[in-house]
């Protein structure tokens, strides 16, 4: 896997004969995170060009959560528009915030979901309240044991050390059973406003004072232990690949009437024994921009299409049929996934698939969703819901181009670039 060049490196190269301190002034006016005094209307009208440009994703610069840096990336990294880094966080050229581009090489997913594999979430705990009061974090090792559950042993007690003291509303609690999906991957927006806890599987029950989890994920491609809430924001606590907690997530308010399509990509568990591929040549298992992944991959992954490894980009055929679809929430989930794709980020186990979905003080994605269209997410063979969602599933292509430099394949991206974070 190759490694991707830094801005700093790219810029460089390409000015030529161009000053240094001229270079150093193009990039502050470039920044994709305004500065104080910066003018937005002019980003907004660079931005507006990004049909006319051929896309190749750099990396933003590396360092610790919290330093105090500017995150530089090109103006042509950043759309229209201005969004809020606690609803939609990282840099304008993350993989969560790149679109499919037009160089996309697609590969058959090979993907056969079965009537009976109904379509299911696995919920993302999302706490995005850095002046909540703080509530300490305590290791707990049941895990996913579904043995200590059956001998009353749960998640809920503290058992180890101290990991930390979290800002935490002191009302908000998670009470999953603790063997089965969801992973209850966690993001905690730390009180500085840029550094994210990111654990698994995290829990805090009704009763106690605490919460509990057992993995802690810091940010691989820095080192750090605390990911940059405007950095790439590759790393997270989905333990299979070791990808974002929070990027990707299906966001309250997104998935409602109204809405054409989710500005973003997704994230989605499959069922590794079936799905997930462990070719023989050297990878194991999984493909960038995971790092990792499950720990049983050489035994159990099982999938046939050797492009499918853990981290794997999946995306619609652009010539994708929508009118084929009966449902409108299914409709902004294909457009969606036409346009921006889903990564691949954890073995579901059993015969079950899901989208990371948000679970957070503010609500979760579940309830919110049975509100807006009438039916709840989990229906059984022949809804019409579930009709969409199998369909979309076994019609998913691998990217195969996916990587560091061409981010969603690379070329004309399908959808407007994200808008630069305002906060």
């Amino acid at each position: 896997m190759s490694k991707p060049q830094s801005p700093l490196q790219f810029n460089f190269q390409a000015l030529g004969k161009l000053g240094i301190s001229l270079f150093l002034s193009a990039l502050v006016l470039q920044a994709c995170q305004p500065q104080p005094g910066s003018s937005q209307a002019s980003a907004e009208s660079s931005a507006t060009k990004y049909l006319d440009q051929s896309v190749s994703a750099q990396s933003p610069p590396n360092g610790q959560a919290g330093a105090n840096q500017t995150l530089v990336a090109q103006s042509s990294d950043c759309g229209p528009g201005k969004r809020s880094k606690l609803r939609q966080p990282f840099a304008c050229n993350s993989i969560w915030n790149m679109p499919i581009g037009s160089g996309a090489k697609y590969v058959d997913a090979g993907i056969k979901i079965r009537p009976e594999s109904t379509p299911g979430v696995d919920e993302d705990i999302i706490i995005m309240e850095p002046s909540a009061p703080l509530m300490p974090v305590y290791e707990n090792f049941k895990g996913w044991s579904r043995e200590a559950l059956e001998k009353g042993q749960v998640r809920c007690v503290k058992e180890g050390k101290k990991l930390l003291d979290a800002p935490i509303p002191g009302w908000f609690t998670v009470n999953h059973k603790q063997w089965t999906t969801p992973n209850n991957s966690a993001a905690i927006l730390l009180a500085d406003g840029r550094s994210l806890y990111q654990t698994q599987p995290f829990h805090r029950c009704s009763g106690y004072n605490y919460a509990t989890s057992q993995f802690n994920f810091g940010d691989d491609q820095t080192k750090a232990k605390f990911v940059d809430i405007y950095g790439p924001g590759i790393s997270g606590a989905h333990g299979g690949s070791r990808l974002s907690s929070i990027g990707g997530t299906i966001r309250l308010g997104e998935l409602a009437p109204g809405k054409t399509i989710i500005p973003h990509a997704l994230k989605v568990v499959i069922w590794a024994n079936h799905h997930i591929a462990y070719p023989q040549d050297g990878t194991n298992g999984y493909r960038w921009p995971a790092t990792a992944a499950d720990s049983y991959a050489q035994e159990e992954y099982g999938g046939s299409v050797p492009a499918l490894e853990m981290g794997a980009l999946l995306a619609l055929k652009p010539d994708f049929d929508l009118n084929q679809l009966q449902t409108e929430p299914g409709k902004i989930i294909a457009r969606t996934l036409r346009d921006y794709g889903t990564y691949v980020v954890d073995d579901t186990a059993w015969k079950f698939y899901g989208f990371a979905v948000e679970r957070s003080p503010q609500g979760n994605v579940l309830q919110a969703f049975e509100k807006d269209w009438k039916f709840g997410w989990k229906q059984k063979a022949g809804h019409p819901w579930e009709q969409d969602m199998r369909l979309m599933m076994n019609s998913l292509q691998v990217v195969d181009n996916n990587g560091p430099n061409t981010i969603g394949g690379g070329g004309r991206p399908r959808a407007p670039l994200a808008p630069a974070i305002v906060d």
